[in-house]
């Protein structure tokens, strides 16, 4: 029953990845105990799965698709802008389409999100942010690729909170261990047209994925990213 509820949600854009992923952390835990396929949920699993359901009742998610506002006398130059995070149970990316037309408006809206839940295998929060990278450059890649002929991209900006997961894919004269130097290349393969930023982790809302979310908890921070790419450039952290 959990996972055909799971099953069911059809998300292919990732647009309420937070919802889905927390999900997904539960029926790996489902996994960990090695219960038997009609086996009932221990009482503490069955309230916290209910506790899943009842953040769907009465909630409405409305998404902006249209991305950008075509007015010829107010042209626009678009920019890409990524997020990733990672927390114990899962790591994640967001992508969203940044719109600064001439007049000085500001749009900004979500395109796609993608998230993993963790490894069995015990790995650290910085491998794990490190990980929550490298799905942003590929799936930055795959934004780019698809959106190319609709588009032309002046900028790319990913962001991650992560420090150390930063100086890895920065620092590019210091060799590291396989793990990460195999990751690192190719981040920085994907991602050499790209500038990559710090950004705290209260303005990132790739930490709404890594910690998952309940539907009628998504707010302005998922769907529109930081109030920030509303101000310009010079006033960005």
């Amino acid at each position: 029953n959990v996972m055909h509820f799971i099953a069911s949600i059809y998300d292919p854009l990732g647009l309420i990845n937070p919802v889905v992923v927390s999900m997904k952390c539960f029926l790996q835990k489902l996994f960990q105990l090695k219960l038997e396929w009609d086996e009932p949920l221990p009482n503490e699993l069955c309230l916290q799965w209910e506790r899943i359901l009842k953040g769907f009742e009465n909630s409405t998610v409305e998404l902006d698709c249209l991305y950008a506002y075509k007015d010829f006398n107010d042209p626009y130059k678009v920019e890409v802008h990524g997020f990733s995070d990672a927390s114990k149970d899962a790591y994640g990316c967001c992508i969203y389409l940044r719109f600064i037309y001439n007049s000085g408006k500001i749009k900004t809206v979500l395109v796609t999100g993608k998230s993993r839940v963790k490894p069995l295998s015990n790995q650290s929060i910085p491998r794990l942010e490190l990980l929550g990278t490298l799905l942003l450059a590929r799936l930055v890649d795959s934004v780019k690729n698809e959106l190319n002929s609709v588009y032309n991209f002046d900028t790319i900006h990913l962001w991650t909170d992560s420090t150390i997961a930063y100086c890895w894919i920065k620092n590019v004269h210091k060799d590291y261990k396989v793990f990460v130097q195999n990751r690192v290349i190719e981040i920085r393969k994907l991602t050499e047209s790209a500038c990559w930023h710090l950004v705290p982790s209260r303005f990132n809302p790739a930490d709404i994925i890594s910690k998952g979310s309940s539907p009628g908890e998504l707010g302005d921070l998922w769907f529109k990213g930081p109030a920030f790419l509303n101000l310009p450039e010079t006033q960005w952290p």
